[in-house]
């Protein structure tokens, strides 16, 4: 007897194929939808990024202004940056002060990270000035390569008021890919590409705030202290004077780099701030003692003056320099002051009982010894920029005002390296000094009243530094100062 198989085996077979069509069409679904949701998250991140790397380029461009450092940076004819802009300048920059920077930026986080770029450009237009000084207007556009597909594809569930589907990222986002990046940086990649403009402005601030401001070490032996007095209140002075019975405890210290400083246990009626190793023999700091301190401090620049009074030369003997009224100071540049002996130098006001103002550009060194003077009357202020090295001895600047502002030495930064100013003997100096690039010491009984920015100070012999509590409220501008005053990005 024979038995009967069942006819089966092509049944089965179409529902294996049936099966597998079925899992193949939802496993492509799922691809299809995984994919482009991939694809939309690492284009939203790219577009993200496109900003970010925007904002570092404006940062940069912040930094170059606040550190004055432009490398890499060219001009409007391609020309490298060799100078700063002029951001102290009431006048404007010339058309050329147009800034450019490019740079390639790499995501090294991961394997294969997509690379970005940004331009940035920086001018200085004319309408943006005030009396803090120019303004810039910097546009910072970056891309961020798109990984992955060229296309885009289409954000589902989103679709038009007449109830078509559209690809409502690329109508809003406006996703670069080959040829908006004019500029030729990623060319032939996808890309992401967005703009920002920023405006930034200087900030008008009082950069005499602590006695001593150092970009790098302080010393001090022999004695001698720093502390603080007031000019401005008679119980805090005596006749605008230092007066050790009246003495007071604001005399702050800020180093940015503390290497190698070491006060040996001498006083400082203050607090000290510092960035970098602990700074050496602190037993009697009488303030607090703080890290990090973080104090931009800029070059001074060269003056840029459109007019300069009859220049006298070189002064080496007895001479007197007329002042000009406010606003319109009277300008002299010299190559060297060097006066010794009984020879002087009297700075005298345009008219009796006015307030007067004289600027001078000593091109060279500044050196007073002996019984040689300078005689700043009560009513006149002077301002100096030296280029060279500073050397005073004896009873050289006499500043009948006792009021430290009246007499401002600026040490303009050189091209490299630093330069020196010395103050030694008996000689007690009422005044402020702006000198970022330069070596101070103060040797013998000589006294220094006011305030001090440097890159070093030795303090030593007895010497002592007394910070005018008055110069807080004293006008002043930092030029490493800047604020961030408007942000916005391009519409396209």
């Amino acid at each position: 007897m024979r038995l009967k198989t069942p006819r089966l085996n092509g049944s089965a077979l179409v529902v294996v194929l049936l099966t597998i069509v079925i899992l193949t069409f939802a496993a492509g679904t799922v691809l299809r939808m995984s994919g482009a949701r991939f694809r939309y998250t690492m284009q939203a991140g790219a577009w993200q990024e496109a900003v970010y790397s925007a904002e570092a380029g404006a940062n940069m461009a912040v930094a170059a202004l606040r550190d004055s450092q432009w490398a890499g940076w060219q001009d409007g004819t391609g020309a490298s940056v060799s100078t700063p802009p002029r951001a102290s300048s009431t006048s404007p920059p010339p058309a050329a002060d147009l800034r450019i920077h490019k740079t390639l930026l790499k995501d090294t986080a991961e394997p294969g990270g997509n690379e970005h770029a940004v331009i940035v450009t920086m001018d200085a237009p004319t309408a943006l000035r005030d009396t803090a000084g120019q303004w810039y207007r910097v546009r910072a556009t970056a891309a961020a390569e798109l990984p992955g597909s060229r296309r885009l594809g289409y954000e589902p569930g989103l679709f038009m008021e007449d109830g078509s589907r559209q690809n409502a990222r690329e109508k809003l986002r406006r996703f670069s890919f080959f040829n908006d990046f004019s500029v030729g940086l990623l060319t032939g990649r996808a890309q992401a590409v967005r703009t920002i403009e920023v405006i930034i402005r200087p900030n008008a601030r009082n950069p005499w705030v602590r006695a001593l401001t150092l970009r790098n070490k302080l010393t001090m032996n022999g004695g001698g202290f720093v502390d603080s007095f007031d000019s401005g209140d008679p119980t805090k002075s005596t006749n605008r004077l230092y007066d050790l019975a009246k003495r007071q405890s604001n005399g702050d210290v800020g180093l940015v780099n503390s290497t190698g400083s070491n006060l040996n246990d001498n006083f400082v009626y203050g607090d000290l701030a510092y960035t970098g190793p602990d700074v050496l023999k602190t037993d009697n700091v009488q303030g607090t003692i703080s890290s990090p301190f973080d104090e931009p401090i800029n070059p001074v620049l060269r003056p840029t003056w459109p007019v300069i009074n009859l220049n006298p030369g070189i002064i080496d003997r007895t001479m007197t320099l007329t002042g000009g009224p406010a606003g319109a100071p009277a300008r002299f540049k010299v190559s060297e002051v060097k006066l010794n002996g009984g020879s002087s130098l009297a700075l005298r006001s345009h008219a009796p009982g006015e307030e007067s103002y004289i600027e001078v550009w000593v091109t060279g060194n500044m050196t007073t010894a002996g019984n040689a003077f300078v005689e700043i009357p009560a009513g006149v202020h002077v301002t100096y920029y030296v280029e060279g090295d500073i050397k005073v001895t004896g009873s050289t600047f006499i500043n009948r005002s006792n009021i430290a502002s009246n007499l401002q030495i600026n040490g303009v930064s050189p091209a490299s390296g630093t330069n020196t100013m010395h103050v030694s003997g008996n000689s007690d100096f009422i005044g402020v000094v702006n000198a970022p690039h330069y070596d101070l010491t103060i040797t013998g009984s000589g006294d220094f009243s006011g305030a001090f920015i440097g890159n070093t100070a030795k303090i030593s012999g007895g010497a002592s530094v007394h910070y005018d509590e008055a110069l807080g409220s004293v006008g002043g501008r930092n030029a490493a100062a800047f604020s961030v005053v408007s942000w916005v990005e391009d519409a396209r």
